[in-house]
């Protein structure tokens, strides 16, 4: 059975601050929230902040396009044409995301190259990108 593919916009988030817009199967959603949480946002770990992330999760993709927000496609960069994972957002947050994704997720070694990868993959978020086509 095929996961349910669900967003996450962390600007519905209280306290975080934050312009990520996540999209992706649920359990790899929580994990990549509640680690850019912390390591971005310092939020603490727990279960609130769990359970903050779990009611923040939607079905319905968030459509409010800003300008300077960017998108990243985690099947756009090398070899990860099987993943589902999706980010919107500032540049620098897309950045941090996609590096903890790809080292927890495919097991990829962080380096300057792969950031390089990441921001080369980056486009400019417009209504034209959406939907995002999950598969």
């Amino acid at each position: 059975m095929e996961a349910k593919h669900l967003y996450l916009d962390c600007r519905t988030l209280d306290g975080w601050g934050c312009e990520l817009t996540i999209a992706g199967p649920h359990e790899e959603i929580v994990r990549i929230a509640l680690a850019h949480g912390r390591s971005i946002h310092e939020i603490a770990e727990g279960p609130h902040a769990t359970i903050q992330v779990r009611a923040a999760l939607d079905e319905v993709q968030p459509l409010v396009p800003a300008p300077g927000r960017k998108v990243l496609d985690c099947r756009d960069l090398p070899g990860r044409q099987g993943c589902s994972v999706s980010f919107t957002g500032p540049t620098e947050e897309i950045v941090s995301a996609e590096l903890d994704h790809a080292a927890h997720y495919h097991r990829a070694a962080v380096t300057l190259e792969l950031e390089d990868e990441i921001r080369l993959a980056l486009r400019d978020e417009t209504p034209a990108t959406y939907p995002l086509e999950m598969s």
